[in-house]
């Protein structure tokens, strides 16, 4: 080998070497450690939630080691979090766009409240409820948080889901809870109030002829007794209960 190209060899090999090196000490560099996340704002989601679901911490990890779909998905395993995606701005943040789960109903189960939203996913669990609907009457098979929650007579607790939403379009200003006992959901009004809703079929029907019953025995100062409306036939009010 020549002088000259013995020489070229060095010069390319030293630039190899150089421009490794500098690329390593970019890689490493704190001015490109994750330090900054941006996302739409939920009262149930924090910074501190979202970097646990990563799986890292801030200045822990090199923004050249992101990969948007991993992680997507690590994200989207917290519960109230839907769906996602992601914007990397160099040097060190990570942009989100978060679109949320919303807390829907509570299922109350052995001094448990168990906080589901509209899919019937577990959204958390705690001993205490806000003003928020309550389902009570469900024999569960398992429930996770982050997970959608097994129950007995699932077809039931979806239409006890629908039938929620219906109260909550409704200009009835109450809450009541949602009780399912002897094969029927009802709306339990008050300690001597509640309406049969049978198991839930044909529930936009059967929830127009409750309106229309409950409004006008509250007009006559009626609060007590069962208004039927869980069969296919005429809707009937029993003023004394079963």
């Amino acid at each position: 080998m020549s002088k000259n190209k013995r020489k070229k060899t060095v010069i390319k090999l030293t630039t190899i070497v150089i421009i490794l090196l500098l690329g390593f000490l970019v890689f490493l560099s704190p001015l490109f450690k994750v330090n900054k996340i941006e996302y739409n704002l939920n009262a149930n989601v924090n910074e501190k939630d979202i970097y646990k679901a990563m799986g890292f911490l801030k200045n822990e990890k090199s923004i050249f080691l992101i990969n948007k779909k991993s992680l997507i998905s690590k994200v989207k395993l917290e519960p109230f979090i839907k769906n996602a995606s992601l914007k990397i701005v160099y040097p060190s943040t990570l942009i989100f766009d978060f679109t949320y789960r919303k807390e829907f109903s509570v299922i109350e189960y052995s001094n448990l409240y168990i906080t589901i939203d509209d899919e019937l996913n577990v959204l958390s669990v705690s001993d205490k409820t806000g003003d928020i609907f309550i389902i009570e009457g469900f024999l569960l098979k398992d429930f996770i948080v982050g997970k959608k929650i097994e129950v007995y007579n699932e077809s039931v607790l979806k239409n006890a889901t629908l039938l929620i939403k219906l109260l909550s379009k409704s200009h009835i200003d109450f809450k009541p809870k949602i009780n399912y006992s002897d094969g029927s959901l009802n709306v339990q009004i008050s300690d001597a109030f509640k309406a049969k809703f049978g198991k839930g079929d044909d529930i936009e029907r059967k929830f127009n002829d409750f309106v229309d019953i409950y409004e006008a025995l509250v007009n006559k100062g009626v609060n007590s007794g069962i208004i039927d409306v869980s069969n296919k036939g005429l809707p009937l009010y029993k003023p004394f209960g079963e």
